[in-house]
């Protein structure tokens, strides 16, 4: 019978049974010592010299300056593209042709009905005639 038990299972058998688990364990633990409050010091600062603190109107200067270039950079779009963009998307939906969407639109009708009629066989409502 040991054989075929998992060696940790009969480990467990072997064990002897005067252990009470009810019994909570009892460990050996160090009572808190207290410990004397030291003051944390902050450390020292490194002091930059890299630049004075600039004031308010050159900072303006700056960010006009950022805003300048960031114009030159970025060209406005075209009016004519914005033309071209509005007849392709009136013309095309979802980026179909008509005929490719005539062809979905059928597909889910069809779809549609034999659900339906599925449905309303499942029901009693209409009975096969075979």
């Amino acid at each position: 019978m040991s054989s075929e038990m998992p060696d940790w299972l009969a480990g467990l058998v072997s064990a002897p049974e005067d252990e009470d688990e009810d019994q909570p364990l009892i460990a050996a633990v160090a009572p808190p010592q207290a410990r004397a409050v030291q003051p944390q010091v902050a450390a020292p600062q490194p002091q930059t010299t890299a630049r004075p603190t600039a004031s308010v109107f050159e900072e303006e200067d700056l960010m006009a300056g950022l805003r300048s270039q960031v114009a030159e950079e970025e060209p406005a779009p075209a009016p004519s593209t914005r033309r071209k963009r509005s007849r392709s998307r009136s013309r095309y939906v979802f980026g179909l042709l008509p005929q490719q969407i005539f062809f979905l639109s059928v597909l889910m009708f069809l779809d549609v009905a034999v659900i339906g009629l599925l449905f309303l066989v499942m029901l009693g409502r209409i009975v096969l005639p075979f």
